[in-house]
């Protein structure tokens, strides 16, 4: 958890040709988020998809078969799209399956942007 974002960074510095998709959890988002920074700095190109859903999904899914209930799994988010447009990045929040496709087909043709695509679970 939270290897997906500075694993993209790596990704694209080791093969700076090839298109890059980054999809992390929000819970493991947050915990490098700050690393928009020095992908921006360095001029990367990438996409990042969030998969939003205000809950760190496998660790709830752990506690309830070893304990049956499950606790601190929930949190808030802040908003990604924003949070990205702060670093100088891309964001954007499709609402619905087409947009998303049309969404990551730009992204994809794109060679000098990162793009953050928040989608809500």
């Amino acid at each position: 958890m939270g290897i997906a974002l500075p694993g993209s960074i790596g990704a694209k510095l080791a093969c700076p040709d090839a298109p890059v998709i980054c999809i992390t959890g929000d819970g493991g988002a947050l915990m490098n988020i700050s690393e928009l920074e020095t992908a921006k700095r360095l001029g990367l190109s990438f996409i990042i998809i969030v998969l939003n859903d205000s809950t760190l999904k496998l660790e709830e899914q752990m506690m309830q078969e070893k304990f049956g209930n499950s606790f601190g799994t929930t949190f808030g988010n802040p908003d990604f799209v924003q949070l990205a447009e702060s670093f100088g990045i891309k964001g954007v929040r499709p609402n619905q399956l087409n947009e998303f496709e049309q969404v990551l087909n730009n992204a994809l043709k794109q060679n000098n942007e990162i793009t953050l695509i928040d989608i809500q679970m």
